[in-house]
């Protein structure tokens, strides 16, 4: 059995050839640890940093994470190696971090001036990662840079490392008695001058603009320091309503609860500039959640300013949703559509029982909306003793009452609501056969299975999209065959809906097919392929997924890479190491092209245990 610690590969370093090093040792991931620490052990910098070089040239990832294990007066040289790469900045700011090294802060520095924005956005939120004394200070002077997008990330990297944790675990320092970690914590807190960083957050939440003062607000929520809590209380009078905002949700954030008495004096104040100032306020009352907080939302569910009532509903449904039954019910009798569709949303959320008797009630309502919605929650609350009313209403002309109350009785289940679901197959109007198609594959799906195969080629565009997704939910293989004849089909949105229900069913036959649809100029349809692909994980479709990592879009560049992570083959890595050479690929966007397909080959990498397929000059 192979050893495979650092001391061995130690003793025999100095005797092996380059080739050796590489193919033997370098490319295989059972020794990438070992590696790591052996570097450490080395003595000989000349040594180190051909183990390095040698290691970039197999795989860069790997060359840089060995590059931060040198020791440390090497580092500065071993970093210098990924410096000195031909590479687009994105990647390079990849393997910077790959090592793992403060000592590669000042490298990333060089990025910040990038005319890139996201190159220096990444440079900087890099930076944050490292979580250390050099990368706070960094940072700080970062925060005073003229250029507000480079303010706004620095700003937003402090937030993340100076956390509440931090401050928790100075503050327990200096209360304790051993004078002598005292005098470390207030040294600690003199260097990281947190309250510098604080106030310049504040400050920022008075500045004028947009992104500099929603950046601020962010951090300063993250951070929930106890000590921003006067400042706070007085920029509730501040002048400006959006400064006060950002105080009220800042509030209601650190769920302080003292301030529930100011917080309700806003929302009773009444005019503002922003209502957003009042309806901040309701929100920090719920996420403050004490009894007097509680109390005044219940009470503001009937203010008669609609969008307070609103957002008391809204907000009280999260935390007491009994408390908004009665309203969202009435409102399921609101004459405009956008309203009752959410109350209907928000009951369904609810979900309880005690609502039945109030909803059947509805049912006899002579408004076919209202009618409509209150079946469909019936039926999402499976209340079967509704059935025979239920079906009574199917022979109501409104269409859209119809398709609710058959999407009801597909969630009861039951043998009387299957039967009447058969029926409405051939019911006339294609909505109501939809919702019938959808309902017998949750029920019943091997006895649907014939009539959904016939409604692919209904001369309905939407029926044949419902019975293929039907078909491809129930993975039917019987439905083979007509679901490859719908990738042919004239509306893209077929052949979406066939393409993804021959991948849920993992059908090899219809790869060629699939195949084809890369030349497909609808987007959807390529996005749709590739991810069955991916399932069905046929080696035939790498080329052309690998022609799609090179696509404009980054949605389908990124279900590219999932499909090419999925299928895991050797042929993929082969690939993607080809299109690694093409110097116009690599370069595209700073990078970004380049890590989709590194980020492929990382996974491939990991399953197969090697970073290239070994040369047979080696061997």
């Amino acid at each position: 059995m192979e050893d495979y610690t650092p001391q061995r590969l130690l003793e025999k370093l100095p005797h092996l050839s380059d080739d050796e090093l590489q193919w033997d040792y370098l490319n295989d991931l059972q020794w990438k640890e070992s590696l790591r620490l052996m570097m450490g052990l080395l003595d000989d910098k000349d040594l180190a940093l051909r183990v390095v070089n040698l290691a970039l040239q197999v795989d860069w990832h790997n060359g840089a994470y060995l590059a931060g294990a040198v020791k440390e007066e090497w580092l500065e040289e071993s970093i210098s190696l990924i410096d000195n790469l031909e590479i687009p900045a994105l990647l390079k700011i990849r393997l910077l971090m790959k090592t793992q090294s403060e000592a590669v802060i000042s490298s990333l520095m060089k990025f910040i001036e990038h005319k890139n924005e996201q190159v220096a956005a990444s440079a900087i939120y890099s930076i944050g990662k490292i979580e250390s004394d050099a990368a706070i200070y960094q940072l700080r002077s970062l925060v005073e840079h003229e250029d507000s997008f480079v303010c706004s990330c620095a700003t937003s990297a402090l937030g993340n490392i100076e956390s509440q944790t931090t401050v928790s675990k100075l503050r327990k320092l200096l209360e304790s008695e051993d004078d002598s970690n005292g005098t470390t914590a207030a040294s600690t807190v003199e260097n990281l001058k947190f309250e510098q960083v604080i106030s310049k957050l504040i400050g920022f939440l008075e500045s004028e603009g947009y992104q500099l003062p929603e950046c601020a607000e962010f951090t300063l929520g993250k951070i929930k320091s106890e000590t921003i809590i006067p400042k706070l209380i007085e920029l509730l009078e501040h002048e400006s309503d959006r400064v006060r905002s950002s105080a009220v949700s800042l509030l209601g954030e650190m769920q302080w609860e003292s301030a529930v008495p100011r917080l309700i004096e806003i929302i009773e104040q009444g005019e503002y500039e922003y209502q957003d100032v009042r309806e901040d306020a309701i929100i920090a009352l719920g996420k403050i959640k004490s009894e007097a907080a509680i109390s005044k939302l219940i009470e503001l569910r009937e203010d008669e300013d609609s969008d307070i009532s609103f957002r008391a509903i809204y907000v009280l449904r999260k935390i007491k949703p009994e408390a908004v039954i009665p309203q969202f019910i009435k409102l399921l009798k609101h004459e405009d559509m956008d309203v009752h569709d959410h109350a209907i949303s928000i009951l369904e959320e609810i979900q309880t029982e005690a609502t039945i008797p109030q909803l059947t009630r509805l049912l006899k309502q002579k408004n076919s909306q209202v009618c409509a919605g209150a079946a469909k929650l019936l039926g999402k609350l499976k209340a079967e003793k509704t059935i025979p009313q239920l079906i009574k209403l199917l022979e109501h002309q409104d269409s859209y009452l119809r398709e609710s109350v058959t999407e009801a009785l597909g969630n009861m289940k039951s043998e009387e609501a299957t039967a009447i679901l058969m029926s409405l197959l051939e019911d006339e109007n294609k909505w109501v056969r939809e919702k019938a198609a959808e309902a017998l594959v949750e029920i019943h799906p091997e006895t649907a299975i014939p009539v959904l195969i016939q409604l692919l080629e209904d001369d309905s565009i939407l029926m044949r999209e419902t019975a293929a997704e039907a078909l491809g939910k129930i993975k039917s293989e019987q439905a083979i065959p007509g679901l490859i004849k719908l990738l042919k089909d004239e509306y893209f949105e077929v052949r979406v809906k066939a393409a993804e229900a021959l991948g849920e069913i993992k059908s090899e036959a219809a790869v060629p097919q699939l195949v084809k649809l890369f030349k497909d100029k609808f987007e959807p349809v390529l996005y749709s392929t590739a991810e069955a692909l991916g399932k069905i994980k046929s080696e035939k479709a790498i080329p052309g997924l690998i022609k799609l990592l090179q696509h404009n879009d980054m949605f389908i560049r990124g279900i590219a890479a999932e499909a090419l992570t999925e299928i895991k083959s050797e042929k993929t890595m082969i690939h993607l190491i080809k299109i690694l050479q093409n110097k116009k690929f690599i370069q595209k966007q700073n990078g970004e092209y380049l890590l989709d397909a590194l980020d492929v080959l990382c996974v491939i990498q990991q399953h197969l245990g090697y970073y290239k397929p070994v040369p047979i000059s080696v061997k």
